[in-house]
Parts: structure tokens; sequence; C-alpha cells
């Protein structure tokens, strides 16, 4: 309910769990005993002090490091394809492949007539790199009738809603490849993502405080929380206010950073308190953020540890194993993460371009006036959908009697938050898309 996801090591199954990157598992038959060890972290690379290179020195490195990673990931006896979404990330592994090859790459697009639609700006890329593209326009019934299969192919409950998309793209590779190349991990690697930007500037506006003026307002604002009316628990104010103030008690700016990005996107306090009869719940993992350079690159590590490997990768994984192609990920080299992670933070986000050095790479094959456009990426209309169309899902797995059935949820508060999403007034509507793919998990494989 939290991540969206079950986070490594653990599963939702008892006594199962999940081997984390960059771990090894040693079994001793003769002891009969288990070992797991670590032999990699990403966390170690930030804690290096950073590279003295120029900025074009640094742009020319990473983009032989960037080539090496996706011709690594051509090798194979069998057609290889990639996906094309028409953005940097994906239009810089297909500019580095196409670039000097004679024979043309195998891109492949999912459009949409509803959500957003990338599926023209891809078109624009691959004609202009020259590669053989496929593009195919979904119809919204296309895209509904993969909801009811996401807990089969998944396993766990998991609740993001790209899935849909990407089971879709994968489908339409399949009836050509057998691999396939995405372009993940270029937003966590050089600083993509918009909540970065917006980290940096609550971390500002926290920092910009006097020193002495900090125990203070941390003082009036928890008197402040506890006077909020129960009326307004629903809403952002209290955890908003939560998140602030046990900030400003760190004086620790690496701790800031943290703390205020763990809370940014987070489950709502007032929801983790009540969704569950049993509230002993571990939230997240302790990343140690010692010797960190930049208090930016903690969210960076936070979601290259977390997000990307615990949501991304297993969106992408299953989604193309559900239909018997391999999926690779060249941007996941671990030799890009080891060198970008020692580049000075500029040269990724220099207070006005996120990914600079990627994007820069880019424009050395495609014209920047291409790629000025607002960041995308996949979206549905979900929420509407569960209002419309697909209203009987909410009928059928969010109904009281359904939510009974685990022995898991405060029924009466959980059936009043399905209640507001319906009357559309619940304000963190992520929780009904969760809580929906928790049901239909569970009806698969509990029942």
């Amino acid at each position: 309910m939290h991540h969206g996801y079950i986070p490594a090591p653990k599963s939702i199954f008892k006594n199962t769990f999940k081997l984390p990157p960059g771990h090894f598992l040693e079994i001793d038959l003769l002891k009969a005993s288990v070992n797991i060890e670590k032999y990699w972290d990403v966390t170690d690379f930030y804690k290096l002090p950073k590279l003295n290179l120029s900025y074009e020195d640094a742009k020319c490195q990473t983009k032989k490091l960037l080539l090496s990673a996706c011709e690594y990931r051509m090798i194979a006896d069998v057609p290889v394809g990639v996906f094309l979404s028409g953005g940097y990330d994906s239009t810089l592994v297909t500019s580095l492949l196409q670039t000097n090859r004679s024979e043309k790459l195998k891109t492949f697009t999912i459009g949409f007539n509803e959500g957003n639609n990338e599926a023209p700006f891809a078109k624009e890329t691959a004609k202009y790199l020259g590669t053989d593209h496929t593009e195919y326009i979904c119809t919204t019934k296309e895209a509904q009738e993969i909801i009811p299969t996401l807990p089969f192919f998944y396993d766990e409950p998991f609740a993001d809603s790209s899935a849909i998309p990407t089971i879709l793209v994968s489908q339409l590779a399949s009836k050509s490849v057998s691999v396939v190349l995405s372009a993940d991990a270029g937003d966590e690697v050089f600083s993509g993502y918009e909540s970065y930007k917006f980290l940096e500037r609550n971390l500002n506006k926290i920092n910009n405080l006097p020193k002495w003026l900090k125990p203070i307002i941390g003082d009036v604002g928890s008197c402040f929380i506890s006077g909020i009316p129960e009326t307004l628990d629903h809403g952002k104010m209290k955890h908003k206010i939560s998140s602030f103030i046990n900030a400003i008690r760190s004086f620790d700016k690496t701790a800031q950073s943290k703390i205020v990005f763990d809370n940014m996107y987070s489950l709502p306090g007032s929801f983790l308190e009540k969704i569950f009869i049993d509230k002993n719940f571990i939230v997240r993992e302790n990343l140690d953020v010692n010797s960190f350079k930049e208090p930016l690159e903690v969210a960076m590590a936070i979601d290259y540890k977390s997000y990307l490997q615990n949501d991304i990768l297993t969106k992408v994984d299953r989604a193309t194993m559900s239909v018997s192609i391999e999926g690779r990920e060249p941007l996941v080299d671990h030799r890009i993460i080891e060198f970008a992670a020692q580049l000075p933070l500029e040269y990724k986000w220099d207070g006005k371009t996120s990914k600079k050095i990627l994007k820069d790479i880019v424009h050395d094959y495609i014209p920047k006036e291409m790629m000025n456009r607002p960041k995308t990426g996949f979206s549905l209309p979900i929420y509407s959908w569960l209002r419309g169309d697909l209203s009987y899902l909410i009928d059928e797995y969010l109904s009281p009697k359904a939510l009974e059935q685990s022995g898991l949820f405060n029924v009466p508060w959980v059936s009043e938050q399905v209640n507001l999403f319906k009357l559309n007034k619940l304000h963190y509507q992520p929780f009904i898309w969760k809580l929906l793919m928790f049901q239909m998990w569970y009806n698969k494989w509990m029942k």
C-alpha cells in the first residue's frame, strides 16, 4: 500500500524471500546452512570523491560506456528489437545502435486514443534514424482487457498501472523478435525525475530558515498537528506538515533529503494508521546516507535501490516474459552507474536541465528541436475507467464482503474511502488502484 510493490528481500508470501540485487546466496550442503553476502552496492559509488573531469571529457566517456552497454545487449542468435517511446532514454539507445549500422533496427511503439500518446514522437524519431518501425494504436477495450490478467503475470500485488502498456508493447514486439531492449534507469542514473526538482526546491525552503527558528517551528508544528480535526485527516495537510517538521529537526542535509524524499510520494500517515487491523508493518529499508556528497543523490540512490529494481525492472521483466520474449536493460549496466555516480551533480542536473549529459549525447544524433517537449511517459485514465467501464471491478473486489476475506483490513474505514472514490472525492486516488491490485491478487492466489 505504501510502495505499490513488495520491496526485496520480502515477498507477499510467508517464509519466502527475494535475493536482493548485488548479493549472492551460498548453500553449504555439509553444514546445512544458507549464507547471503553482498558483493555490490550502488551507494558505495556515491560516497566516492567526484571525478575531476571537464564536461566534454565526461560526455565522451559516458557515450563510450553507453555504446558499449547497448552493443553488448545486442548479442543474440535470435532477432532483437528496441522499445521506442520517443523520449530521451529510448531515443538514446536507438540512436547509439542504429548509427553506423547498415541493417535497420526493429523498433516498437504502442499508442493510445486516451491518456498520453507518445506514438507520434516515436514515429518521428524512427523515421529520422531510419529504423524498421512498428506502431500499433490500442483501443480502450484492449487496454482494459489486460487488467484482469495482471495478478497472474505479476505473482504478487503490483500497482504500477504502466504494466498495462508494457504488456501491450511486448505483445506487439513478440510477433517479430525474441529479444527486446528497454531503456529504463536513465532517470535514476542521470537525475531525470521531476521529483528530484521538487525535492531540491523543498530542501532549499527548509535550509533557508535560520537555525534558531527551526526548533521553534518544530514544536509549534507538532502542537498544530495534534489539533487538526479528524475531518481534515483525509487531506494532505497533516502529511505535509509532519514531513516538514521531521526534516527541519535534522541539521544534516543528506538526512534531511532522505526524510523529505521518503515522505513526498508515500502513503499519507493517516492511511497507514487506519487501513489495517494489525498496524505492525515495516515501511522502508534504512539506507545509510553518511558520506554522500550531494543531498539530491540520496534520492537517486533510493530510487535505484528500491523503485528501479522492485517496480520498473519487475514490470518490464514480467511483461516481456508474459509473451515469452527476453527483455534486456542496457542502461542498468553497472559500469554506467559506477561512473555516473562519481560525476559532478551539475553534469546531470544543473538547476535547469535534468539528465543534462544524457540529453546532450542524444542531441549529437537527433536535432534538439525534435526532442524539446515535456516529459510524458505512459499514462492511462485508470481512475476514470474505474468509475465508468470498469466500475464492476470495484463492485466485485472492493465490496465490504470482499474486503473482509483476507482479515487484514479495517473494513468500515476502507469502504468509506471506496465510496469517496466513487464520488470522485478521494484525494489520494492511487490507494484505490493499490487496493484493487491486492484484492485481485488475493482472489487469484489465496482463495
